[in-house]
């Protein structure tokens, strides 16, 4: 369970932040445009110079106090990052096979415990070696997968060619993948700063075997944050000035 943040101190001169702010956001969003739109380089290209026309207008007139609290939720979002990679670590040392991490803002449903067990039963007859499901959803699945990603859809989920996360609010993958993120982080002293959808989403790319992500439509665990059930970390910006 990824749960209860560290104390975030922000520096306080204000140009630093503005830099941090404007790299941070900028390289999150061209990674997110290339991950969805692998082949498609002139729209990639035009998208990142509308955006990044869009970040120097915020540079410049943004207030400092609007960016010091949008780069808080950025640091926040880094050092759960860091909780995701360590469980990923304590998983991989362990004599399981797949990991289930969840983060506080995870809701049951009436009939979580059915689904989850009829899905734990599933992974017996998996046959792929690199897998990633989804648990507890977040955003619609429209604003999360490119159709031409998809290669088998029903009226119970979507299975998609590539790592494709939502929120990582829930999720479950097995010990080949997570040794292949392990094994690329350490291999490039892993410095980036990704939320951990993102990250996930970036060590995906780099896997050269045959991978795979499962939806589900109605998803076995609520976001707690999405729907308002659960008062998170980030509800704490809502009522912010944030970007």
């Amino acid at each position: 369970m990824i749960s209860k943040q560290n104390k975030i101190i922000i520096n306080s001169n204000n140009l630093t932040n503005r830099l941090k702010f404007f790299y941070y956001l900028f390289k999150r969003f061209e990674f997110d445009l290339k991950h969805k739109n692998e082949k498609r380089i002139y729209k990639r290209l035009f998208c990142s110079f509308l955006y990044l026309s869009k970040l120097t207008f915020n540079f410049v007139f943004f207030s400092n106090n609007k960016v010091s609290n949008s780069l808080k939720r950025i640091m926040i979002e880094n050092e759960v990052t860091k909780k995701h990679i360590k469980a990923w670590r304590n998983f991989n040392i362990s004599s399981a096979e797949y990991i289930m991490v969840f983060e506080d803002d995870v809701v049951c449903k009436k009939y979580s415990n059915k689904k989850l067990k009829e899905l734990i039963k599933s992974l017996k007859t998996a046959n792929f070696k690199y897998q990633y499901i989804d648990l507890a959803g977040g955003y619609s699945l429209e604003k999360v997968i490119p159709k031409n990603k998809i290669i088998q859809k029903n009226d119970d989920f979507i299975i998609t060619n590539g790592i494709f996360t939502n929120t990582a609010c829930g999720y479950l993958i097995n010990k080949s993948l997570v040794r292949n993120w392990l094994n690329h982080l350490d291999k490039e002293k892993f410095d980036k700063k990704f939320p951990i959808d993102f990250l996930m989403n970036y060590l995906g790319d780099n896997i050269k075997s045959k991978t795979i992500s499962k939806h589900f439509i109605d998803p076995i665990f609520l976001h707690g944050s999405f729907n308002g059930k659960v008062n998170s970390w980030q509800a704490a910006f809502k009522s912010q000035k944030t970007i």
